[in-house]
Protein backbone atom coordinates (compact mmCIF):
# COMPACT_ATOMS: atom_id res chain seq x y z
CA UNK A 1 0.00 0.00 0.00
CA UNK A 2 1.41 3.73 -0.83
CA UNK A 3 1.11 6.29 0.87
CA UNK A 4 1.89 9.72 0.92
CA UNK A 5 4.47 11.59 2.79
CA UNK A 6 5.42 15.06 3.30
CA UNK A 7 8.80 16.47 2.57
CA UNK A 8 9.48 19.41 5.16
CA UNK A 9 10.75 23.32 3.14
CA UNK A 10 9.55 22.06 -0.07
CA UNK A 11 6.64 21.18 -2.41
CA UNK A 12 8.15 18.14 -2.87
CA UNK A 13 5.92 14.72 -1.78
CA UNK A 14 7.66 11.36 -1.86
CA UNK A 15 6.10 7.62 -1.98
CA UNK A 16 6.94 5.02 0.11
CA UNK A 17 5.79 1.63 0.08
CA UNK A 18 5.46 -0.16 3.39
CA UNK A 19 8.69 -2.06 4.39
CA UNK A 20 10.70 -0.26 1.67
CA UNK A 21 13.28 2.13 0.83
CA UNK A 22 12.14 4.91 -1.52
CA UNK A 23 14.89 7.34 -2.35
CA UNK A 24 13.16 10.85 -3.85
CA UNK A 25 14.08 14.06 -5.19
CA UNK A 26 12.55 17.52 -5.10
CA UNK A 27 11.88 19.19 -8.05
CA UNK A 28 14.19 21.09 -10.02
CA UNK A 29 12.38 24.38 -9.47
CA UNK A 30 13.34 23.97 -5.97
CA UNK A 31 15.90 25.61 -4.43
CA UNK A 32 18.68 22.61 -4.45
CA UNK A 33 18.82 19.13 -4.92
CA UNK A 34 16.96 16.89 -2.26
CA UNK A 35 16.98 13.79 -1.62
CA UNK A 36 14.94 11.02 0.96
CA UNK A 37 15.27 7.75 1.59
CA UNK A 38 13.04 6.00 4.51
CA UNK A 39 12.55 2.80 5.52
CA UNK A 40 10.74 0.78 8.30
CA UNK A 41 13.35 -1.46 10.78
CA UNK A 42 13.16 -3.63 13.23
CA UNK A 43 15.20 -3.51 16.61
CA UNK A 44 16.25 -5.76 19.43
CA UNK A 45 12.95 -7.41 20.78
CA UNK A 46 10.70 -6.78 17.67
CA UNK A 47 10.71 -3.09 18.31
CA UNK A 48 9.66 -1.28 15.35
CA UNK A 49 10.78 2.14 13.76
CA UNK A 50 11.58 3.28 11.00
CA UNK A 51 14.47 5.92 9.76
CA UNK A 52 14.89 8.73 7.40
CA UNK A 53 18.18 10.09 5.39
CA UNK A 54 18.25 12.90 3.55
CA UNK A 55 20.50 14.95 1.46
CA UNK A 56 21.18 18.76 3.18
CA UNK A 57 17.76 20.23 4.07
CA UNK A 58 17.15 23.94 3.96
CA UNK A 59 16.32 23.67 8.02
CA UNK A 60 16.07 21.36 10.92
CA UNK A 61 13.90 18.11 10.52
CA UNK A 62 13.52 14.90 11.77
CA UNK A 63 11.42 11.57 11.46
CA UNK A 64 8.43 11.22 12.83
CA UNK A 65 6.09 7.84 13.68
CA UNK A 66 2.42 7.56 14.46
CA UNK A 67 2.40 4.20 16.87
CA UNK A 68 0.02 1.86 17.96
CA UNK A 69 0.79 -0.41 20.70
CA UNK A 70 -1.70 -1.44 24.58
CA UNK A 71 -4.71 0.12 22.78
CA UNK A 72 -3.31 3.04 22.44
CA UNK A 73 -2.09 5.66 19.50
CA UNK A 74 1.34 7.92 19.99
CA UNK A 75 3.71 9.58 17.86
CA UNK A 76 7.61 9.47 18.55
CA UNK A 77 10.37 11.60 17.07
CA UNK A 78 13.71 10.89 16.06
CA UNK A 79 16.72 13.14 16.36
CA UNK A 80 17.31 16.60 14.90
CA UNK A 81 19.21 16.79 11.80
CA UNK A 82 20.77 20.73 11.69
CA UNK A 83 19.90 22.93 8.80
CA UNK A 84 22.19 22.05 5.28
CA UNK A 85 23.52 18.92 7.04
CA UNK A 86 22.77 15.45 5.78
CA UNK A 87 22.08 12.67 8.57
CA UNK A 88 19.66 9.82 9.55
CA UNK A 89 16.88 10.58 11.78
CA UNK A 90 15.51 7.08 13.53
CA UNK A 91 12.19 6.75 15.47
CA UNK A 92 10.88 3.56 17.03
CA UNK A 93 7.57 2.76 18.89
CA UNK A 94 7.52 1.12 22.12
CA UNK A 95 7.51 -2.29 22.96
CA UNK A 96 4.83 -4.25 21.08
CA UNK A 97 3.88 -0.90 19.18
CA UNK A 98 3.75 -0.85 15.52
CA UNK A 99 4.02 2.18 13.23
CA UNK A 100 -0.15 2.95 11.85
CA UNK A 101 -0.21 2.99 8.07
CA UNK A 102 0.33 6.32 6.71
CA UNK A 103 2.23 6.94 9.86
CA UNK A 104 5.56 7.93 8.71
CA UNK A 105 6.60 11.86 8.04
CA UNK A 106 9.43 14.09 7.75
CA UNK A 107 8.88 17.25 9.81
CA UNK A 108 10.78 20.77 10.46
CA UNK A 109 12.10 20.33 14.18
Amino acid sequence: MQTRRRLAATAASLVVASGALVVISAPASSAGALSCGIARITGSAGHKGAYARCDAMPEKWRIAINCYGNGVHYRHFGNVIKANRSGVSTAWCDANGVIEDGGIDIVPA
